[in-house]
């Protein structure tokens, strides 16, 4: 299922105000305008996935999770058809989450789809906190991680393991869809 952005507004302003913050605190916890967020909040405006992620992390929550609100699971058996996915269109990119969103856990499974030449992200991203993190296996295609000053060329597969507080994004350089199998402790996508 399809992950609809129009909600976003309404889940961030619902979880801000669970979590008891103004609006001027959130943004100060993700080092974005007060402006914006209100822009957010509104609907006015959908973020870049670099500030949509800031947006979950200061609002202390994964990404999928604030993206799939109101889809939660009780259970850990998550079938294809019901898979919570987030396609980007600024990017061309779509991600699958594979595990289930039932409650707090410690990891967290996503399958990426990357067509020929999109990546994950505008710039290289550092997720998490503590001892995270990131394990990705490339089930098809071929991709460049940029990994702090690395640059890392993978392949069908061929996997990675790394700290995911190193800013890190992936792109597709093969003429084929790229798809990615990852993993991130603790869930913070």
């Amino acid at each position: 299922m399809d992950t609809a952005i129009p909600h976003l507004g309404r889940v961030v302003r619902q979880k801000r105000k669970e979590m008891g913050l103004t609006l001027q605190q959130l943004a100060e916890a993700c080092d974005l305008s007060l402006g914006f967020l209100s822009q957010v909040e509104n609907g006015q405006t959908i973020p870049s996935l670099s500030s949509l992620r800031k947006i979950a992390q200061g609002l202390n929550i994964s990404l999928f999770t604030l993206l799939a609100h109101g889809q939660e699971r009780h259970s850990s058996v998550v079938k294809p058809g019901e898979r919570t996915t987030v396609k980007w269109p600024q990017l061309n990119v779509a991600f699958e989450l594979l595990s289930g969103n039932h409650g707090p856990v410690n990891l967290q499974v996503a399958m990426t789809h990357l067509p020929p030449g999109a990546h994950t992200c505008d710039q290289p991203l550092a997720h998490g906190y503590g001892q995270a993190e990131e394990f990705t296996y490339v089930l098809s295609g071929r991709v460049r991680l940029l990994l702090g000053d690395e640059e890392l060329e993978l392949e069908s597969g061929t996997s990675v393991h790394f700290n995911s507080l190193i800013p890190h994004k992936y792109i597709n350089t093969g003429e084929e869809e790229a798809v990615m199998l990852t993993v991130m402790s603790p869930p913070s996508f």
